[in-house]
């Protein structure tokens, strides 16, 4: 389902080269212990990883984008506020969000939460 609200994709190609960088490890850990189906244990193992991640940390932000797409913008306010606190509070969380969060997005997960309360809120 397409949405029909505003969404801005902005990839920071310098941050894919850490990422390769982890996805290499994670074969290389592979090979040592099993080279059978090397690709695929490693494709698995970095796709849960990164959907692990994705899930656990930034979870206000994501429930905050659930209601928004629910078109629910008032009860959205409190859950990005909640997460713009948790990433003013680990400031490092965001910085090298390449590797805590295994993100290629060039907008910081503060400047999201900030974008996305300010155009939840009623005028």
């Amino acid at each position: 389902m397409a949405s029909k609200l505003p969404i801005l994709r902005q990839v920071a190609w310098f941050s894919l080269l850490p990422q390769f960088v982890i996805m290499t490890s994670i074969g290389l850990l592979f090979y040592h212990f099993s080279p059978q189906n090397l690709v695929l244990k490693s494709a698995v193992c970095y796709l849960l990883l990164s959907f692990v991640l994705r899930s656990v940390i930034p979870m206000q932000h994501r429930r905050g984008i659930r209601l928004v797409k629910k078109k629910q913008f008032e009860e959205a306010i409190p859950f990005f506020q909640s997460s713009a606190q948790f990433i003013t509070k680990y400031k490092w969380i965001d910085r090298y969000r390449f590797i805590t969060l295994l993100s290629s997005s060039r907008i910081s997960y503060l400047e999201m939460a900030m974008l996305n309360e300010a155009l939840e809120c009623p005028l």
